[in-house]
């Protein structure tokens, strides 16, 4: 009859840090604990203001982007705001993860691969790294005495 079956028991939780608040030494440390919530609350909204204003600074650098100029650099490589600015660009949801908008933005090109090969987002697309071939013509003269 009072056997468990295999739940948790529910126990009352116990505030352990709890304070009788009859002393000056517990209202104190009690004051102390308020400072310290509220200087929380302050730097949190003081960084979500920041974040707001970046976001705004970065929306109106997209809407002043020139619509020619072309992506370039992997998207592996990208960061987040980067990756926005091209999932916007694309109209395609700006939300998640940078895996996450990594992987729309290339299931977007899968799925319309004349927008791949175009001159604006073939720069996200270009394989393997420079390794210096445009200089071999002003090499040239001197590969016999690197040699």
């Amino acid at each position: 009859m009072n056997e468990r079956d295999g739940r948790a028991s529910k126990k009352r939780k116990l505030n352990v840090e709890a304070r009788l608040l009859t002393s000056v030494d517990s209202r104190r440390l009690a004051a102390e604990k308020e400072t310290e919530r509220l200087a929380k609350e302050v730097k949190k909204a003081a960084l979500s203001l920041c974040r707001k204003e970046k976001e705004n600074a970065r929306d109106n650098q997209r809407r002043t982007r020139d619509s020619n100029q072309p992506f370039t650099g992997l998207l592996t490589a990208k960061n987040k705001g980067d990756l926005v600015d091209i999932a916007w660009d694309l109209k395609i949801p700006e939300d998640g993860t940078k895996a996450v908008l990594c992987e729309c933005i290339n299931t977007f090109f899968r799925a319309h691969p004349d927008l791949r090969g175009s001159t604006k987002y073939s720069g996200l697309f270009v394989c393997g790294r420079r390794t210096g071939a445009h200089l071999l013509p002003l090499l040239h003269p001197l590969l016999p005495l690197l040699s």
